[in-house]
């Protein structure tokens, strides 16, 4: 089963990072920690199978940005089906209305190619600059509203060299005074 998973990077005073950078840290990191391996690390016995940086959920924070995206899609694509309240889409349905649902992203803002039209694959950690994000005002409200409690999330601690804690999002969101602004978020896409 694939599992939607985040890492938070903090970010260091006076200095930006670019997302393939920050993705490539947390590549590191979750490998030195026995994220998906037998070595040792936070995990010990491992969290995963395997994983990737983004993955089938790439895309999600900048979905999760623009308003009512899954709805709307979801709308869209039931005009075009017998059952107008189907919840379930099969890749040949996203198929056949990729390029009505990529005119519906970027009529809501939203940037590159939408996230159900994506390459899920294994070495996408280059294609899609979405897969971090600075964890803003929006995003953080966005993760607050739709985030379900099971989601988890590794926090990065001492300039990002190991993994400090992991626990649900929602309890990593709760100091927004302390996250908002501070922290980087990272898609990860984990298989158990």
């Amino acid at each position: 089963m694939h599992y939607l998973y985040y890492v938070a990077v903090e970010k260091e005073k006076d200095k930006e990072m670019k997302s393939l950078e920050i993705k490539r840290l947390v590549q590191q990191r979750l490998d030195d920690n026995n994220f998906a391996s037998d070595s040792s690390g936070f995990w010990g016995n491992c969290k995963a199978d395997w994983y990737v940086i983004g993955g089938r959920w790439s895309g999600q924070l900048s979905a999760s940005k623009l308003d009512n995206w899954y709805k709307k899609a979801g709308e869209l694509i039931n005009s075009n089906k017998a059952d107008k309240n189907c919840s379930f889409f099969s890749s040949g349905d996203i198929e056949k209305n990729a390029v009505e649902l990529q005119k519906l992203w970027e009529s809501l803002g939203g940037k590159g190619t939408n996230n159900w039209n994506r390459d899920s694959g294994y070495d996408t950690i280059s294609k899609y600059g979405d897969d971090a994000m600075l964890l803003d005002e929006k995003l953080y409200q966005a993760l607050v509203k739709d985030t379900d409690c099971e989601v988890e999330v590794a926090v990065l601690a001492d300039d990002n060299e190991y993994v400090d804690d992991e626990m649900p999002l929602t309890l990593f969101l709760k100091d927004k005074e302390k996250v908002v602004g501070n922290y980087y978020i990272v898609v990860v896409d984990y298989h158990n």
